[in-house]
Parts: C-alpha cells; sequence; structure tokens
C-alpha cells in the first residue's frame, strides 16, 4: 500500500517524544547562546548556537539557530558566515522577513550593495515594519550609487 510505513500509535508518540524533547534540548542552547550574546561572549553563543543545530538542524525552530549565529557572527566581524546562516534561515523559512534583514546587513557590510538592496527589498515584503530595512536600503541604494559613480 504505497510507500508509507504503518506503524503503531505508541510508535507514533515515541517518535514525537524524541522530537519534542531533540527541540527542547536544541532551544536550551538557542537560550544559553541568546544568554551568551548579551553578555557580548559571541563566540561562545556560536558555539550554543551550532549545538542547536546539531541537534535540530532542519527542526520547527533551526531558521532562529540560523538567523541568531548569523548576529553572533557578526558581532565577530565574520559577515561571510553570517550571509551563509542568514541565507539558509531564509531557505528554512522563506517568509522570515528577519533572516533578509540579517542577510541585507551583512552583505552591506561586505560591501555587496547589490545583494543588500535585493535582501532588504525581501525582507520589506515579509517584515514591512521594519525601519532599520528601510533606511539601510536607502543606505546600500547611495552607496551602489557612489561606487557606480567613481568607475
Amino acid at each position: 500500500m504505497g510507500c508509507s510505513k504503518h506503524s503503531s500509535n505508541g510508535e507514533q508518540k515515541q517518535k514525537k517524544s524524541k522530537t519534542d524533547d531533540t527541540t527542547s534540548k536544541a532551544d536550551d542552547f538557542k537560550t544559553k547562546g541568546n544568554q551568551y550574546m548579551v553578555q557580548k561572549q559571541y563566540q561562545n553563543a556560536v558555539q550554543c548556537y551550532t549545538s542547536a543545530l546539531d541537534l535540530s538542524p532542519t527542526g520547527i525552530n533551526s531558521h532562529i539557530y540560523h538567523l541568531n549565529r548569523s548576529a553572533a557572527h557578526c558581532a565577530l566581524g565574520l559577515h561571510q558566515e553570517a550571509v551563509i546562516d542568514a541565507q539558509k534561515s531564509s531557505e528554512l523559512r522563506p517568509d522570515y522577513g528577519k533572516a533578509y534583514v540579517r542577510l541585507g546587513y551583512s552583505m552591506f557590510q561586505l560591501c555587496n550593495y547589490e545583494g543588500a538592496i535585493k535582501a532588504y527589498q525581501a525582507a520589506l515584503v515579509y517584515y514591512p515594519e521594519s525601519i532599520a530595512s528601510r533606511n539601510y536600503l536607502k543606505k546600500a541604494k547611495c552607496k551602489l550609487d557612489s561606487v557606480r559613480q567613481l568607475q
């Protein structure tokens, strides 16, 4: 009867419980990472978010773990790594506007103004109340115009 695997109700509950437990442990790492961010211990935060992703690479909150690790990378000045995590966050949840905000910021810091413009435009589709996106979109357009004038 197709490719589906039949399992008992008890097996389904056990799988759900294991998933819930993994998500809970991953969320605990995220919470600890958030505490490290407040304390400006960014490398420790990166390690915690990485641990959360190791436990739950595609789980319900994985887009948040990637975004938070992206923020920690930004704080460390590691903007290329921040871009990678922000992109992964947006892949996991394409309607998550904050991922595009972080992506735009990281690209802006790398002087990729065209990429920043695209990211901020996407951010405003999903997160229209983002004042930072509006402001940085203007800045990125100005920077891009300046770069083009120098060429």
